[in-house]
C-alpha cells in the first residue's frame, strides 16, 4: 500500500475506500461528531520504533494507525489463566496441551504463580507480570481484542519501510510486525483497522471502554426500523443466525452472514463448493432456504448482486467495488472485495473449539482476478488471489433487508445484537 514517504497516503486505493466508500456509510449522526483525524507515513526499518516526532504528516476523515501506534502498550496484569495459557502458546498462537498439567491437584492458579515468585490479587484474580516474559513479548493493546489461543489477524499500517517496494503489515497477536511487498504481491491482500477522531464535545452515556462493554449513547430502538438506527460494522440477529451490517443502499440494509456455510447435501458430501457452484447456489435459492425460513424471507428484498471489476493487485480496494459485466437479480448474494472481509465470530469460534473442515477456512468473494481465478478469505484474514475457480471453499452469504423491517431489541453489538 504505502511503499515510501514520496508515495504517501493520500495517492493509495485504501485512502479512497477509507474516505469515501467506508465513511459514507457510518451513521449520520456519527458523521456529525467527527474530526479530522491526523497521521504520519514517515518509513522506518526499525519493527519496535517509537516516533517522536514526524516529518510527513497528513489528515483525512478516516486514516489507519502508523507502526508504533500499534506497539502502545504492555500489559502490567493479566487474570490468571491468561497467565498459563499464555505460558502454553505454541509457535502459531494455539494453545497447546500444557496448561492442566501447570495447575497441580489441588492447587489453585494463583497459588501456582505464589509459588513462581509473582504478586497475585486474590479478590480480584489478576497476576502482576511486570518484568516477566510476558513483557519480552512486542505487545500491542489490539492483541487482547479476543481471548488468548483465537487466530490472529493481519492489518496494513501507514508505515512504509526503508526498502522501496516494503511495508509494514501488522499482526494482531502476541507476535512482532512483518514487512509485505504490498506492491509487486498481487496474490494477497490484508485488512484494515480504520481510525476516526472523535470531538471532545461528545458525550458518551454508558460502558466502561472494554472490548465486552464499549462506550456508547444510551438509545432504545425498539420498534424503529432497523434502515434508521444501524450503521456499517454493527451486528443482527435473523432468524436464529448473527450478521453483520455491510451498508444501508437505496434498497434496504445489507447484512453479511457472521460466518462461513454450506448447504446440507454439501457438509454431507464433506467438500466445499467451487465458484460457478457459489454463484449458482445464491441465485437458485439454496442457501436462502438453509439459512431463512419461508416466513421470514418475505423480509428479504430481491438485489441486483454485481460481481465488481476483476481485482489484479492487493490494495486496489475501491477499483473492485466498481460495477462489473456479470450482474443477477436474487434475494441472496456475496461481498465484492472492499465491502468487508473481517474474520466472521462464527468463523473465529469454530477455530477455537478445533479446526473446522477445511473448506471452512476459506470463503469466496464474488470479485475475480481474472477468466480462471477469484478471490477467496482465509481463517488469518488475509484474503488470497489466483485461487482457482475450480476449488473448493465455503459461502459467506449476504441478504439486503426491507426498509420497513423494525427492530425487536438489541443494541447492535456482538453481545446484544439487533433483533429483528
Amino acid at each position: 500500500m504505502i511503499t515510501s514517504p514520496s508515495n504517501q497516503f493520500e495517492t493509495s486505493h485504501v485512502y479512497d475506500w477509507l474516505n469515501d466508500y467506508y465513511y459514507d456509510h457510518l451513521d449520520e449522526k456519527l458523521k456529525d461528531s467527527l474530526q479530522m483525524t491526523s497521521y504520519c507515513t514517515d518509513a522506518t526499518d526499525d519493527e519496535n520504533a517509537a516516533r517522536e516526532t514526524c516529518t510527513n504528516v497528513g489528515s483525512a476523515k478516516v486514516a489507519l494507525l502508523s507502526l508504533d501506534e500499534y506497539n502502545l502498550a504492555i500489559p502490567k496484569q493479566m487474570e490468571c489463566m491468561d497467565v498459563i495459557e499464555f505460558a502454553c502458546l505454541d509457535n502459531e498462537g494455539n494453545v497447546d496441551e500444557c496448561v492442566a498439567p501447570m495447575i497441580p491437584t489441588g492447587k489453585t492458579c494463583l497459588e501456582v504463580m505464589e509459588e513462581e515468585g509473582l504478586v497475585v490479587d486474590h479478590e480480584s484474580g489478576m497476576v502482576d507480570v511486570s518484568g516477566t516474559f510476558v513483557n519480552d513479548i512486542n505487545w500491542s493493546y489490539l492483541a487482547w481484542e479476543f481471548p488468548i489461543g483465537y487466530p490472529f489477524s493481519y492489518s496494513y499500517t501507514l508505515t512504509p519501510a526503508i526498502e522501496s517496494t516494503h511495508g509494514w503489515i501488522f499482526l494482531c497477536g502476541p507476535t512482532n510486525p512483518i514487512p509485505n511487498d504490498v506492491v509487486n504481491n498481487s496474490n494477497l491482500i490484508f485488512g484494515v483497522r480504520p481510525v476516526i477522531t472523535v470531538s471532545p464535545d461528545v458525550v458518551l452515556g454508558d460502558g466502561d471502554g472494554t472490548y465486552e462493554n464499549p462506550y456508547r449513547e444510551i438509545e432504545n430502538h425498539e420498534n424503529e426500523k432497523l434502515y434508521d438506527v444501524v450503521t456499517s460494522g454493527e451486528y443482527v440477529q435473523f432468524n436464529d443466525h448473527l450478521y453483520r451490517v455491510v451498508e444501508k443502499n437505496a434498497s434496504g440494509t445489507k447484512l453479511s452472514y457472521d460466518g462461513s456455510m454450506l448447504p446440507s447435501e454439501y457438509v454431507e458430501a464433506d467438500r466445499g463448493v467451487i465458484y460457478d457452484e457459489t454463484l449458482e447456489l445464491l441465485q437458485n435459492g439454496e442457501v436462502l432456504n438453509e439459512l431463512v425460513d419461508v416466513n421470514n424471507q418475505a423480509k428479504i428484498v430481491d438485489f441486483t448482486w454485481n460481481t465488481g471489476q476483476p481485482l489484479t493487485y492487493s490494495s486496489h480496494y475501491s477499483l473492485a467495488l466498481e460495477d462489473g459485466s456479470t450482474s443477477f437479480v436474487s434475494k441472496t448474494g456475496a461481498l465484492k472485495v472492499g465491502e468487508m472481509y473481517s474474520i466472521p465470530t462464527n468463523f473465529i469460534m469454530s477455530f477455537a473449539n478445533g479446526f473446522p473442515e477445511n473448506w471452512l477456512f476459506h470463503y469466496w468473494f464474488f470479485t475475480t482476478n481474472n477468466d480462471s481465478n477469484a478471490w477467496v478469505v482465509d481463517i488469518d484474514g488475509v484474503m488470497s488471489g489466483f485461487t482457482s475457480k475450480s476449488s473448493r471453499y465455503a459461502i459467506r452469504p449476504a441478504f439486503v433487508i426491507d426498509k420497513e423491517v423494525t427492530v425487536i431489541s438489541g443494541e447492535g453489538t456482538i453481545e446484544s445484537p439487533y433483533v429483528i
